[in-house]
């Protein structure tokens, strides 16, 4: 039975892991890149905008949509701050 545990705890501890290196490279594409977020969620392999939505807004407390224009200061994409 330890075996098993070990087994679910170190998928746990992998997936938690996976969805951090998500999350910060979502991050990073929000602040400098004018990409859209369906093809961020894309990018990093989700399989709905919706579930990459979902999974942002639990780790980072706020929706990308507004991450970005909280980072970047508003709407205006980013080529037109330039």
């Amino acid at each position: 039975m330890q075996k098993t545990q070990e087994t679910i705890a170190d998928f746990v501890n992998f997936s938690t892991f996976l969805i951090e290196i998500r999350i910060e490279q979502a991050k990073e594409w929000l602040i400098h890149t004018d990409l859209p977020i369906k093809e961020i969620a894309e990018r990093l392999r989700y399989t709905t905008v919706h579930n990459f939505t979902r999974i942002f807004k639990k780790m980072t407390g706020t929706p990308p949509g507004q991450f970005r224009n909280q980072y970047r200061g508003g709407d205006e994409p980013l080529a037109d701050k330039i």
